[in-house]
């Protein structure tokens, strides 16, 4: 059985993300994993995460993006007063508005 971990910010990391690769893209995204000193988990969610956003998709898309910004406005709102917004709010927001911006070029 495999061992618990914690990222950085101290949370479980408890999620099992997995999809099929041709045995070509298995040996480039190791040698991409290898070359950056990075464990192949750490590789792929910093890869995933923090690379530049490519918009393909349709109205439906765009109206699944505007129902979380009115979610995230909402909550920006309610917390106005309380200071300076959590982090993990603010992600969701950043990742909306690269998408928005994509999808208008």
């Amino acid at each position: 059985m495999s061992q618990k971990s914690l990222d950085n910010r101290g949370r479980w990391r408890n999620k099992t993300i997995a999809f099929h690769v041709s045995p070509t893209e298995w040996n480039g995204i190791h040698e991409r994993a290898d070359l950056s000193g990075m464990s192949l988990q750490n590789y792929l969610i910093r890869s995933t995460i923090y690379q530049q956003i490519v918009f393909v998709g349709s109205k439906k898309n765009l109206d699944c993006i505007q129902d979380k910004m009115d979610v995230i406005i909402q909550e920006l709102k309610r917390i106005q007063t309380a200071g300076e917004a959590d982090e993990e709010l603010l992600t969701p927001l950043w990742l909306i508005m690269e998408i928005l911006e994509a999808a208008e070029t």
